[in-house]
């Protein structure tokens, strides 16, 4: 693991790091969730978010969040800081 990518994954379980699970809010005729039920992730700090993968889905990570250019925590990550794909589909390759 190189030091950029260390980094960038120390950030991600860092105490300071702050997001949020938030709620539907609408009732299952609109979205197929319960008010309470968990629909996003979000940034504490800028408000990106991502709408969170139903019950056969489990892709949505702190990856998907597009942070604005100057919130602190957009370099959290676990992936490489080069790698525009999305973390679940960039494995490590040694090239063999």
């Amino acid at each position: 693991m190189t030091a950029d990518r260390l980094d960038a994954f120390r950030q991600v379980i860092d105490p300071s790091t702050h997001w949020e699970l938030v709620p539907s809010g609408s009732p299952p005729s609109v979205d197929g969730r319960g008010r309470d039920e968990q629909k996003y992730m979000r940034c504490v700090y800028c408000g990106a978010q991502v709408i969170i993968d139903g019950p056969d889905g489990h892709h949505t990570g702190i990856d998907q969040l597009v942070h604005k250019e100057d919130c602190t925590q957009r370099t959290a990550s676990t992936r490489p800081p080069v790698d525009p794909g999305d973390a679940f589909d960039t494995p490590e390759s040694d090239g063999g």
